[in-house]
């Protein structure tokens, strides 16, 4: 199937998380310019940042299916749209082609169907690289929200990428953020389950928490994750080749 990578481009890269629908706009021209300079064509994700979690609180949406208004929905959709716009434009901007992928089209049978291998890898291998991410989905029980963590780990098991890497505003995963100077360099599974980071109050689909879990939930099909700072191009560039970086490791266990 050759050589696919996966990148998710956290919200706090690409939004300022503090301040409702506002761009980090140093941040997404950093992201562009990382997978334009990598050179190869990428499955992308990225989060919905303060252009998604701010208006899924006031309107009490999560990743468990609930009723919500008509208006929360569009509002939500709307917001979201707009953060993907920037970033797709800024990508084409760097010479990066993509194909866009609403999660809704990915998800409208309950889960990524396997027809979807075939048609992600086949925009691979024609220099394309899909991108997704964070929104508000229907569901047979209402509408959910579903993060770019989820969609990640989704599109891992079905593509089985050579790696995922989650770009996000802070060098790794640390062990205590405010004490310590580096972040944790390589984890195993077992080291990654027992460990506690701080949840973010805000992030309604879980913060460094939820990342952590998915990425456990990748590791255990045998595929390598990296955390590194996607506001540093050159990290960056060095987790999408695989090679040594400030970041953190999750090792993937080796499949026999």
């Amino acid at each position: 199937m050759g050589r696919i990578i996966i990148l998710k481009i956290g919200g706090s890269v690409i939004t300022e998380k503090d301040k409702p629908l506002t761009p980090r706009l140093e941040g997404i021209r950093s992201a562009a310019e990382a997978v334009a300079e990598f050179g190869e064509p990428l499955v992308l994700v990225h989060g919905a940042g303060s252009f998604g979690h701010f208006l899924a609180k006031k309107y009490g949406l999560s990743r468990h299916p609930s009723m919500a208004s008509p208006e929360a929905v569009a509002e939500i959709r709307d917001s979201v749209m707009k953060l993907d716009s920037m970033v797709i434009e800024a990508l084409r901007s760097k010479g990066v082609q993509v194909y866009w992928l609403q999660p809704f089209a990915l998800y409208n049978i309950g889960g990524i169907h396997e027809k979807w291998k075939t048609i992600l890898t086949n925009l691979i291998q024609q220099g394309i690289s899909p991108i997704s991410f964070g929104d508000v989905i229907p569901t047979s029980e209402g509408f959910r929200i579903i993060s770019g963590d989820e969609i990640v780990r989704d599109l891992a098991e079905l593509l089985h990428p050579v790696r995922v890497v989650f770009a996000m505003d802070v060098d790794g995963i640390y062990r205590n953020y405010r004490k310590d100077e580096r972040p944790i360099e390589e984890l195993s599974i077992e080291e990654a389950k027992r460990l506690a980071v701080d949840p973010v109050k805000i992030d309604v689909t879980g913060g460094m928490e939820g990342k952590l879990k998915e990425a456990i939930k990748i590791a255990r099909i045998g595929i390598n994750v990296h955390f590194t700072n996607g506001l540093k191009k050159e990290h960056l560039i060095k987790a999408l080749k695989g090679k040594d970086h400030e970041g953190t490791l999750v090792k993937g266990k080796l499949l026999a």
